[in-house]
């Protein structure tokens, strides 16, 4: 199983990178802007702390095609290393999604709801699928048709979820995301 830690502070990040085993960083537009810097020049920095061999997951901030494709490809060419485009799922994402992997970008879904949409994004390419343990009925049907179709099965746990409530899941999955912010769209622009 793979930990990432879902922050965009350098300190927290150089601590984790230090003392814990951690396998990369997630980050969202709502958790950079809390940290009053340029954008470009803070995941540039993530990357230079945790090396080009660890995860970087970021999350677009386009939602239409054209522009989460480019934004993808602006990202990769800037933090290369192990990268992922963040991106909801939605049907301009979907679509996205496709056309990134064609061009060899990595991809994680997000905002996943329910099985079928996990499904969908499995077979639009994604290459992680994370969904909301508190929104889905079933997880342990959800990460077993995640896997099947051949994508990394993530839940994402909201802060104020208890970690027990991931417990009878976590050999299931690929990827356990601790969320530091609340789920949404408030403030990712």
């Amino acid at each position: 199983m793979q930990y990432i830690i879902d922050t965009a502070q350098l300190d927290a990040i150089r601590r984790c990178a230090e003392f814990y085993p951690i396998d990369g960083v997630t980050t969202n537009p709502t958790i950079i802007s809390r940290e009053h810097t340029n954008f470009l020049h803070l995941i540039k920095e993530i990357r230079t702390i945790i090396g080009p061999d660890k995860m970087l997951h970021i999350q677009t901030t386009a939602d239409e095609c054209s522009a989460i494709i480019e934004e993808g490809k602006l990202l990769h060419n800037m933090v290369g290393g192990d990268f992922y485009l963040k991106i909801p799922i939605s049907p301009e994402g979907l679509k996205a999604t496709m056309e990134l992997k064609r061009i060899g970008i990595k991809v994680t879904m997000t905002a996943i709801f329910t099985q079928q949409q996990a499904l969908i994004a499995a077979k639009a390419g994604a290459d992680y699928i994370t969904f909301h343990v508190e929104a889905e009925e079933e997880p342990a049907g959800t990460l077993k048709a995640i896997r099947d179709c051949g994508a990394i099965p993530s839940i994402s746990v909201k802060p104020n979820t208890p970690a027990e409530d991931i417990f009878p899941y976590l050999e299931l999955c690929g990827m356990v995301l601790v969320m530091s912010v609340e789920p949404g769209f408030g403030g990712q622009s």
